[in-house]
C-alpha cells in the first residue's frame, strides 16, 4: 500500500456502495494524474500505462462471483459494466507492476489514507495479466487481492490477523487466501505486530469498520459522543467546544479536529483525559460565506475505534455573546440609557424592549420576533444534511495535483 500523507482530506459525501471489477479486456489505458476512476488517471502508475488480461471465461466468472460474496455482507454492488461518471471504487484486475512502472513484482497496489480515512474515486490494482495455471489458487489469490487492496482505500490497515483479507501473514491452515472480512479485533501490522494503526487506534475490526462506513446503524456503537454548542446556539470566534463522552470502557483518546472555509483540516487537537473541552483560538476560525464552521470529536476506544460525531455551528457577527446592546441585522447598536427613549432598554412600557417580557424582537423578549440575525439562519435538518455534503465536499480529498510518494510498501511479491 501507499500511504497518502495526513491533511489531504477524504470526500465526505456518503461512500458509494458500488465497485466496478475491471478486468481490461479490451485493454486499458492510465495516466499519471490525480486518482480518479472516471477519467482513468492514477497517482500511482509512473507514466501512461497499458494493462490487459485474457484470462479464461471460467477465471472471470470465479473472480466475479468471489468478489461478490466478499462485498455483499456491506452491501456493495460489484459489477464488470463501467459505470462511467457515477461516483464507485474501482479494481483493475489485469495486466502486471512493471506495466505501471512499478520497479518491485507486487500483487496488488493501493493508496491507504494515512488517518484511516476512504480515498474517493481511487483506482487499485489486482495484477492477474498472465498466470501460468488458472484454477481456484489463482481464483482465490487473485479475489483476496481485490479485496485487502480495496479495504485500504476504504481506510483498512494492514491487520495482523491471519484470517484476514487485509493480512500479510500467510493462510492460517496454510490453505486457500481468506476472502471474508470477519468480526475481530486485532493489532495492526505486516510480519508483526504495530503499537498503533494507520487511524491512531491500537487495534482494528475490519468488519466494524466497513459496516459503519456503509451503514452507520448496521454495528452497535459502544462509544456516545454529545458536543456542543449546536447549531441553534450562534457563537462568537474564539468559542469552546465541549464533548460529553459515554463509553463502556474509558476512551483511550478524545480528538477534536477543526475544518476552513473550504472543508480542508485545520486544527488538531487531542486529549487522553477528560475533561474533553477545546478552545479554538480566534485566528483559527475560518467560516464559509454563511458565517458556518464545521468541526468533528472523535472518541478512540479497543472495542470502538471510530466513534465520531460532527456539529456545524454559526460565527455569530452580532449575538448576545458579543453584543451589550441590541442586534439591528449584523449591527450590534448600544442602547441609550434615556428613560424617555421608546428605544431604551430600561422602558418597561416599550414592546420592542430587551428587558420587557412582551418583547417581540429583542434579545431578551420572548422569542417570537426576528431577534439576532447571524451569518444565516439555522438550517433545518433536511438543509443541514444537504449542507453537510456541500461544505464537505473536499473534505479529506487528496490535494489536487500532489503526486503520491515516490516509494513505499508494496503487497506480498507475486510469486508467493
Amino acid at each position: 500500500m501507499i500511504v497518502v500523507p495526513p491533511g489531504r482530506l477524504r470526500h465526505a459525501a456518503p461512500v458509494p456502495a458500488l465497485l466496478h471489477l475491471n478486468f481490461c479486456r479490451d485493454g486499458c489505458v492510465l495516466t499519471p494524474g490525480v486518482d480518479d476512476n472516471r477519467t482513468d488517471t492514477s497517482s500511482i502508475v509512473a507514466g501512461t500505462s497499458f494493462l490487459e488480461s485474457a484470462l479464461l471465461e471460467e477465471s472471470y466468472e470465479a473472480i466475479t462471483a468471489c468478489v461478490q460474496a466478499t462485498f455483499e455482507p456491506f452491501g456493495i454492488t460489484v459489477t464488470t459494466d463501467d459505470p462511467g461518471t457515477t461516483l464507485h471504487h474501482e479494481a483493475i484486475v489485469a495486466g502486471d507492476s512493471q506495466d505501471i512502472g512499478w520497479p518491485d513484482p507486487v500483487a496488488g497496489l493501493s493508496n491507504v489514507g494515512a488517518d484511516g480515512s476512504w480515498l474517493p474515486n481511487s483506482l487499485i490494482f489486482a495484477f492477474a495479466g498472465a498466470p501460468e495455471v488458472e484454477d481456484e489458487v489463482f481464483w482465490n489469490f487473485t479475489c483476496n487481492t481485490v479485496a485487502h487492496e480495496l479495504g485500504h482505500t476504504l481506510g483498512l490497515d494492514h491487520e495482523y490477523i491471519c484470517s484476514e483479507p487485509t493480512s500479510y501473514l500467510e493462510p492460517c491452515d496454510g490453505g486457500l487466501w481468506p476472502t471474508a472480512f470477519v468480526d475481530q479485533t486485532g493489532a495492526c501490522g505486516e510480519y508483526e505486530p504495530r503499537a498503533t494503526c494507520t487511524n491512531g487506534s491500537s487495534e482494528q475490526n475490519s468488519y466494524r469498520h466497513l459496516a459503519r462506513l456503509f451503514d452507520p446503524t448496521a454495528v452497535a456503537t459502544t462509544v456516545g459522543i454529545v458536543i456542543s454548542p449546536t447549531p441553534e446556539q450562534p457563537v462568537a470566534a474564539g468559542f469552546i467546544v465541549e464533548a460529553e463522552v459515554t463509553s463502556e470502557e474509558p476512551p483511550l483518546d478524545v480528538t477534536f479536529q477543526l475544518y476552513d472555509e473550504q472543508g480542508l483540516l485545520h486544527q488538531v487537537d487531542a486529549r487522553t483525559e477528560p475533561p474533553w473541552d477545546f478552545t479554538i483560538p480566534m485566528d483559527q476560525v475560518h467560516p464559509d460565506a454563511d458565517g458556518w464552521v464545521y468541526f468533528e470529536v472523535s472518541a478512540h476506544t479497543t472495542a470502538d475505534p471510530t466513534a465520531t460525531a460532527g456539529q456545524f455551528v454559526n460565527i455569530a457577527t452580532c449575538s448576545p455573546q458579543t453584543c451589550a446592546g441590541t442586534c439591528e441585522g449584523e449591527v450590534c447598536v448600544a442602547d441609550p440609557e434615556d428613560p424617555d427613549d421608546p428605544g431604551d432598554a430600561d422602558d418597561p412600557d416599550d414592546p420592542h424592549d430587551a428587558g420587557n417580557p412582551d418583547d417581540t424582537d429583542g434579545p431578551g423578549g420572548n422569542g417570537e420576533g426576528g431577534g439576532c440575525r447571524v451569518g444565516s439562519q439555522s438550517p433545518s435538518t433536511g438543509w443541514l444534511l444537504l449542507a453537510l455534503n456541500a461544505f464537505l465536499g473536499l473534505r479529506r480529498r487528496r490535494a489536487v495535483g500532489a503526486p503520491a510518494p515516490a516509494t513505499g510498501p508494496g503487497r506480498r511479491p507475486s510469486e508467493t
